[in-house]
């Protein structure tokens, strides 16, 4: 299984006790077909996990820049 990471965000706050980190990776499942791993969680903490199986070049793009944006308005920065 192949794993690429596409991005990787953490917002971190002090202020607010806020240690988080946000990965999207794009991947091959046991089968060969394209997903795309999520993992978010606070860091040094066990982390949390999604997988997505887009259905069409079109839905990766808007899961990706979907979740890019959200990222951005909830205060991630690259990292």
């Amino acid at each position: 299984m192949r794993q690429f990471t596409l991005a990787q965000w953490v917002s971190i706050d002090q202020t607010r006790n806020r240690y988080r980190y946000y990965r999207i990776e794009l991947g091959e499942d046991l089968w060969g077909d394209l997903c795309v791993m999520k993992t978010w969680g606070r860091i040094g903490w066990s982390p949390r996990h999604k997988l997505y199986w887009p259905r069409s070049e079109r839905e990766l793009t808007r899961l990706i820049q979907g979740t890019v944006s959200r990222r951005i308005r909830h205060g991630y920065r690259v990292g």
